[in-house]
């Protein structure tokens, strides 16, 4: 990791950003350029902590979203048949996914969480614009997690929930609170194992939700993409990636519905 970060500093100091100044001819070097995000990160803005700062959007996507503006009234409707869920949903559901520098001992750099409640469904996405912004981004995530009633992710039960605990760890912050969790992958094994080549999520998109994305990142591609944006300051990618992110809540919660609906009891799925 120190010999990351002496690379890129080394990086850092190669590529620095130059004004021209227009009259001499003469480059003077910025000492510091803005981070300028495009799609819905340009519209964020600084969040600060103890730890630190990172960078933070919400969006309310009941009226902003065309991909999730049916979304509250199915997941209404899933809950009227669902007890277990009908009590998360009163305190909040929050789909969560995380995105890393890799697999085993790497910085997590993005995290994505998806409320929904009575009359609730906001977007939250926080973005660690620097390796030393982690620590921020991992106090933002336990603010955005404190007071939900269930958890939902994909693979979180081997991925997503361990790899956010380590990290905590590593940085010695207070730990995750206590969370009732639902990993969404075994379900969808146990409910449509053998229809389909595969349970990644991609694949359950197109098979159940009949949504094929176009021009989306391969996660392969992922880790580089934010090694380069640390580096460079170059923002188009890791604006992919956002959205990427973006794209794998709302799919989450909408294969929860359609799971839902096939599996109405699921209580022995959901644990702390």
């Amino acid at each position: 990791m120190e010999l990351r970060r002496h690379l890129v500093d080394k990086l850092r100091a190669l590529t620095a950003d130059f004004a021209y100044d227009g009259h001499d001819g003469t480059h003077q070097p910025l000492p510091s350029v803005p981070r300028r995000f495009r799609g819905h990160l340009g519209r964020g803005r600084e969040w600060a902590g103890t730890s630190g700062k990172c960078w933070a959007y919400t969006e309310d996507l009941r009226s902003t979203s065309r991909a999730a503006n049916d979304l509250l009234p199915r997941l209404e409707r899933a809950c009227t048949e669902n007890e277990q869920l009908a009590a998360s949903f009163d305190a909040k559901i929050a789909a969560l996914d995380i995105e890393t520098c890799g697999f085993t001992s790497a910085p997590v750099f993005m995290v994505g969480i998806l409320t929904a409640g009575a009359e609730t469904l906001s977007f939250h996405q926080a973005v660690a614009r620097d390796y030393e912004e982690e620590p921020a981004l991992l106090e933002w995530t336990r603010g955005r997690l404190h007071d939900v009633g269930l958890v939902v992710t994909f693979n979180g039960t081997t991925f997503d929930l361990p790899f956010l605990r380590e990290r905590f760890r590593f940085h010695r912050l207070p730990e995750l609170p206590q969370m009732r969790h639902l990993d969404l992958l075994p379900v969808c094994r146990r409910i449509w194992k053998g229809q389909f080549p595969n349970c990644r999520l991609q694949t359950l998109e197109e098979r159940i939700l009949g949504f094929v994305r176009k021009g989306d990142i391969p996660g392969v591609e992922i880790p580089d993409v934010y090694h380069a944006f640390v580096s460079t300051g170059d923002s188009r990618h890791i604006c992919r990636v956002a959205e990427h992110n973006r794209l794998d809540l709302i799919s989450l919660l909408r294969i929860l519905v359609e799971a839902t609906r096939v599996r109405p009891k699921h209580e022995d799925d959901i644990s702390r």
